[in-house]
C-alpha cells in the first residue's frame, strides 16, 4: 500500500509530496506551509511515520503484474471495479522510495547492521493493516526516539515455500509470539475485511491456511510470455512484460534485504 503514501510519477506532486489534508493542519507548526522537505517522498510527516513498525511484502513482478492485470480486465473487473490497467500502479517504485526513506531516517535498521535483530517488549501496540504496528513507546515513536527495528522484508515466494519458518521469523522480528494457529483459518472467515477489495483476494478468502506449495513453476521468460499471450492476447502480453521489466530493478533491490531462514 506504499503507493497510497507516495504520489505516482505522473502526478504534479511527484518528488514534492504534500501532506495529506487530514494531518496538514495539526502539523503546520512543524511543517511550515504543509510541504514536505524534498527528501520525504510521502504524504505523511516523519513524526507520523515513526509511530508505526513497518513490514514489506514483495513479489516478483513477473508474477505480480499479470495477477494485477487480470483484475483489470473482463470478467474479473466487474467485481474489482478496476476498468483498465495502469502500469504505474505496480507500486514497486513507491515501496522502494518508502523503504529507503525509513532506512535513511533510522525508522528501520539495515538488516545486516549490528545486533538490531528482533523487536522487544518496548513495542506494545495494536496491529494495523499492511504489516505496520503502532507503537506505544515513551515518545510514541520508533526511530531515534524509540525502539528501532531491523528492516523486515518478506518475499512472497519464500512465504509460499516455507510458510511456517517465514511466519516464525516475521513474528520474531516484530515482537509477536508465534503460534501454529497463525497458519490456519476457517475458509471465508473475516472476508468482510476485504469487501473494499472484492476480486483481488478471492484465492485467500476461499483458502483455509498456509501450507508449503508442492509444485513450483519453473517456466522461463519465453514460456511465461507465451502463457500471457494465450490468456491476454499479444497486446496484453506486451504491456505485462514491459511493466514487469520496468519494476524488476526495484524488486531486486528490495529483495536483497529479505528475511532468510
Amino acid at each position: 500500500m506504499a503507493s497510497y503514501l507516495v504520489p505516482p510519477n505522473d502526478h504534479s506532486t511527484y518528488q514534492h509530496a504534500k501532506l495529506a489534508p487530514s494531518v496538514a493542519p495539526r502539523m503546520a507548526a512543524m511543517n511550515g506551509n504543509g510541504v514536505h522537505a524534498k527528501e520525504n517522498p510521502t504524504v505523511l510527516p516523519l513524526s507520523v511515520l515513526k509511530q508505526f513498525q513497518f513490514a514489506f511484502l514483495i513479489r516478483n513482478p513477473r508474477k505480480a503484474v499479470p495477477s494485477y492485470y487480470r483484475c483489470c480486465i473482463p470478467p474479473l473487473n466487474d467485481m474489482t471495479g478496476f476498468k483498465y490497467f495502469m502500469p504505474n500502479e505496480a507500486g514497486y517504485r513507491e515501496l522502494r522510495a518508502l523503504f529507503d526513506y525509513l532506512l535513511e531516517e533510522g525508522v528501520i535498521e539495515h538488516p545486516l547492521k549490528g545486533n538490531m535483530g528482533s523487536a522487544t517488549n518496548d513495542a506494545n501496540g495494536n496491529a494495523h493493516a499492511n504489516g505496520a504496528r503502532e507503537t506505544n513507546g515513551a515518545k510514541q515513536t520508533n526511530g531515534s526516539a524509540g525502539t528501532k527495528y531491523r528492516a523486515c522484508v518478506i518475499d512472497a515466494d519464500d512465504l509460499l515455500d516455507h510458510p511456517k519458518e517465514i511466519v516464525q521469523r516475521f513474528c520474531e522480528m516484530v515482537g509477536l509470539d508465534f503460534d501454529e494457529s497463525m497458519l490456519e483459518w476457517n475458509a471465508n472467515k473475516g472476508c468482510e475485511s476485504f469487501d473494499k477489495w472484492k476480486g483481488f483476494h478471492e484465492d485467500a478468502i476461499g483458502s483455509s491456511g498456509l501450507r508449503p506449495r508442492t509444485v513450483k513453476k519453473t517456466q522461463g521468460p519465453a514460456e511465461e510470455r507465451e502463457g500471457w499471450v494465450q490468456k491476454y492476447g499479444e497486446e496484453g502480453a506486451r504491456v505485462i512484460e514491459k511493466t514487469a521489466q520496468e519494476n524488476m530493478e526495484d524488486y531486486e533491490y528490495l529483495k536483497q534485504f529479505k528475511v532468510t531462514i
